[in-house]
């Protein structure tokens, strides 16, 4: 692990993290490999969460869902079609999703097979997607 990026270089990640604190973790763990500066690690993660697209129903739902872990997996593979099953990672706690996650290769530039993230998916056979609050 590198170090942590200082307050004005997590100025660039707004809107890219839901807070500072992990923002700073994923500099740290993965950013600092890349071999980027904090600015140019959260310019190029923006620029990729900015080209991936997410499916219509996961947007703003206004009512819960209610969906197999491997259906979520399906609506991104098929809104994006160069993603793949081991690519990412549908998480969840309580029976309620938690997060999608995603493997990029170590220059960002395209996703990366990773079965470590993988195999940590949701093995429920249905899982709550909750409405936007």
């Amino acid at each position: 692990m590198g170090r942590d990026p200082t307050s004005d270089e997590l100025d660039d990640e707004h809107g890219v993290y839901p807070n500072d604190r992990l923002a700073a973790y994923e500099y740290r763990k993965h950013g600092t490999c890349t071999g980027l500066s904090p600015q140019d690690y959260f310019a190029t993660v923006r620029s990729v969460r900015a080209r991936l697209k997410i499916p219509g129903m996961f947007q703003a739902p206004s009512d819960q869902l209610h969906m197999a872990p491997e259906e979520i997996a399906q609506a991104f593979m098929a809104a994006n079609p160069n993603l793949k099953p081991d690519n990412m990672a549908i998480s969840c706690s309580n029976g309620e999703l938690v997060d999608v996650r995603f493997c990029l290769a170590k220059d960002l530039s395209s996703y990366a097979i990773c079965r470590k993230v993988a195999r940590h998916t949701c093995q429920r056979t249905s899982i709550v997607v909750a409405p936007v609050r």
